[in-house]
């Protein structure tokens, strides 16, 4: 296992598969100040920030209240771990007046050469224009 995070160039596709390059993608949201337009591209973003151990963004994409939950030693050891092979968005869906979303997807990953598929349904809520995660509910494959 490489200990060093991954680093993307500007020009290179995005690692959460959008069909972009990282700049006009993931790029725009991560390590700025700018803010995911949308529930589904802030989840592209924390898919990227896995796949780049981007931490610091996976924290900033949570309410203050639940940031004491989130392990980041686990999450990062995970993250690291992980042969990241892509991301399917399945659905996305606002609702409650565009304050709450819900985005459903599959994202592939390896680890220690065996193939995982994590089916989720994340649960986002909007809070002053920005756009935070606050639940999540797996599912079969």
């Amino acid at each position: 296992m490489n200990n060093a995070e991954p680093k993307i160039t500007p020009d290179a596709p995005c690692p959460c598969t959008s069909e972009k390059d990282y700049s006009s993608c993931c790029g725009q949201y991560i390590g700025t100040k700018v803010n995911a337009p949308t529930a589904e591209a802030l989840m592209r973003t924390r898919y990227t920030a896995y796949v780049l151990c981007d931490m610091d963004h996976l924290v900033k994409s949570i309410p203050l209240h639940h940031r004491k939950a989130f392990d980041q030693r686990a999450a990062t050891l995970w993250s690291k771990s992980a042969e990241w092979l892509g991301l399917e968005v399945l659905s996305s869906k606002e609702y409650e007046q565009g304050k709450k979303a819900r985005v459903e997807f599959k994202a592939r990953y390896k680890i220690e050469n065996e193939e995982q598929n994590h089916h989720e349904i994340a649960i986002f809520e909007k809070v002053q224009d920005r756009w935070f995660f606050v639940d999540s509910k797996m599912l079969q494959n």
